[in-house]
């Protein structure tokens, strides 16, 4: 049986070329095969999307010909190199995201520093990209406000592999979250892995399955976060990470509010500020 054959390159250019102060560039569903290096030389383009754009060869290096890109989403292309080679963009760039990039890689520490990123998202099937949200400094994205990491950065995925892993990472969570805004990990949840040492399957009623999520709650202006099923009465005591306001306090009353609310979820595991093992669950 004869091998199908690689479809040749198809040409752009004549489509592009006239096209010098092209600003916003989007390439959905086309099955492109080979090198474009012209699509990076458009010196005022501001966006860039280029999505399961067949197999399409580039390198993020070819962006440095792009010095007002504010904007980049990429996903499903054979797109390769360091993140640090964006490190020409640090004065433009506010939106990154990427997924299904498998020959990326870098540290999102490489980021830290860009003033005016407001959105990272570096997802699925990214192996290569790293780091540790525990090391994430006061000083470092300053401008985000949508964060969501791959499973090579620690702290990055929505699984858990340890109980007893999850409070510093909820700190170094809070932080970040503290110097920005709370809506960072607005209705996030992370979850215990079914790979854990610490998990167990329940076949009881759903409302008394064991608390293996973990969310950020807020009474007035107090943040805590807490074990939970996500039913209602089904939550652990709240870790409460800043202190407790005093009635001359400055929203004071909607905190006794909201927080009395908070603690009606507090039910089957009242007095547990983390999930029973297997054995005190029985």
């Amino acid at each position: 049986m004869t091998a199908p054959k690689t479809p040749p390159p198809i040409d752009l250019r004549d489509s592009l070329e006239n096209f010098h102060g092209l600003r916003h560039l989007i390439i959905k569903g086309a099955k492109l095969n080979g090198r474009y290096p012209f699509l990076f030389l458009f010196p005022q383009l501001e966006s860039l999307e280029l999505a399961w754009a067949g197999r399409i060869q580039w390198n993020l290096s070819d962006l440095e010909n792009l010095p007002n890109l504010k904007k980049m989403r990429v996903v499903g292309t054979k797109c390769s190199g360091s993140l640090g080679s964006l490190r020409k963009l640090r004065g433009t760039l506010e939106e990154l995201s990427m997924a299904q990039c498998e020959e990326v890689h870098g540290s999102i520490h490489d980021l830290a520093g860009f003033p005016h990123l407001r959105v990272l998202l570096v997802s699925a099937n990214m192996p290569g990209v790293i780091g540790d949200i525990r090391n994430i400094s006061e000083t470092d994205f300053l401008s985000i406000q949508k964060l969501d990491l791959g499973e090579g950065v620690y702290g990055g995925n929505r699984e858990m592999g340890r109980i007893r892993d999850e409070e510093p990472l909820m700190m170094a969570r809070y932080r970040l979250m503290k110097k920005r805004r709370f809506t960072l990990f607005e209705n996030s949840r992370w979850r215990l892995s079914e790979d854990s040492e610490d998990y167990f399957t329940f076949h009881g009623h759903h409302s008394q399955r064991p608390p293996f999520l973990v969310e950020f709650v807020q009474a007035g202006p107090r943040i805590g976060w807490r074990w939970t099923n996500a039913v209602s009465g089904g939550s652990c005591e709240v870790h409460w990470l800043d202190p407790q306001p005093s009635p001359p306090d400055p929203g004071f009353e909607r905190y006794t509010e909201e927080k009395s609310r908070k603690d009606q979820d507090v039910g089957l595991f009242r007095g547990y500020l983390e999930p029973l093992t297997a054995r005190q669950h029985e």
